[in-house]
């Protein structure tokens, strides 16, 4: 019986990991202080078909905790597009999107105190005569947070966690409606909310899942949108 339900688990979340909307690597000093690797489970996944859009997004992260309150991370991010407008305008592209983060984490008696500094760009690989404007994609984000640890069990403990986040930058992506990682056209500010599930294995490895709520305001137009990703974590 025991069996069964962990089977049912790991599939339920490799699922969740496939449909979600993982994004850029996230700190990992949070959860585990000794030197070693992590990965994002499918940190880019996404496919579309269609007679308008055909999308391909896949890009694998891989970071290393230096020390207990530093840690790195890089991502690789791959898309291939084709699309089609109803003036029968073709779009035909593909691009390597590269992003570098930098972490670092605090104790301050109950609490945590995280900061982290991402840069991403893409580098345009192949792009059709059609292609107009060129795509294009440059960023730049700072965050800081604070995360209060509840141990719920001997295996398994919560992180709630607040913080602001702010990120610049240019973006152009002709013709689809799919986004890449850590994009930001122009400055964009606010809040950040999250509940993070750590799950401690006797092997010393410890699965993290991650849901965020993101407020996006921007000063120079006055507008805000609400995003939530969905990140899973193995810290080695």
């Amino acid at each position: 019986m025991k069996s069964l339900f962990l089977s049912i688990l790991t599939c339920f979340i490799l699922l969740l990991a496939i449909v979600g909307s993982p994004q850029e690597a996230k700190g990992q000093t949070v959860y585990k202080q000794e030197q070693g690797f992590f990965t994002p489970v499918l940190s880019s996944f996404y496919l579309r078909g269609g007679s308008v859009e055909s999308t391909q997004k896949i890009g694998p992260a891989v970071g290393y905790r230096i020390n207990q309150h530093i840690d790195v991370s890089l991502h690789a991010e791959y898309l291939s597009a084709e699309a089609k407008e109803f003036n029968l305008q073709n779009y035909d592209f593909s691009l390597l999107n590269i992003g570098l983060t930098g972490g670092y984490t605090r104790d301050l008696s109950k609490i945590k105190l995280r900061a982290e500094a991402g840069v991403y760009r893409a580098f345009n690989l192949s792009t059709s005569e059609n292609t107009a404007p060129e795509p294009e994609s440059v960023s730049a984000r700072l965050y800081v947070g604070i995360y209060y640890p509840l141990t719920i069990s001997k295996r398994i403990s919560l992180f709630p966690n607040a913080g602001l986040r702010a990120s610049t930058g240019t973006y152009r992506m002709p013709g689809i409606s799919t986004e890449l990682t850590q994009y930001s056209d122009g400055f964009l500010m606010g809040p950040q909310l999250g509940l993070d599930m750590n799950i401690e294995f006797p092997s010393g490895l410890i699965f993290t899942i991650s849901p965020e709520i993101m407020i996006n305001y921007s000063p120079v137009h006055s507008t805000s949108d609400t995003d939530f990703s969905l990140r899973f974590i193995i810290n080695f």
